[in-house]
């Protein structure tokens, strides 16, 4: 099983990315998770680049903030996070 790390936090399924959301029980939060797209990285042929060298998609950017992307977004875009 692989496992993949996004702001240091480890999810192995979406069950567990709820767990964590639900536990931070903050009201800012939005409460899409149901209805959220798959992870774009999970079908990206440079998922292992992007682990290593730090770098985020269009599509990840879009999925991390609101749980949806366009899929021609992959791998589009790429730059580093902003912090």
């Amino acid at each position: 099983m692989e496992i993949m790390e996004y702001n240091d936090v480890a999810y192995t399924s979406d069950e567990e990315r709820a767990i964590a959301i639900e536990s931070l029980n903050d009201s800012i939060l939005r409460d899409f998770i149901a209805t959220d797209m798959n992870i774009p990285c999970d079908e990206c042929s440079m998922s292992s680049q992007c682990e290593i060298s730090g770098k985020e998609c269009s599509a990840f950017r879009n999925w991390a903030s609101n749980g949806n992307y366009a899929l021609d977004m992959i791998q589009k875009h790429m730059r580093m996070p902003r912090i």
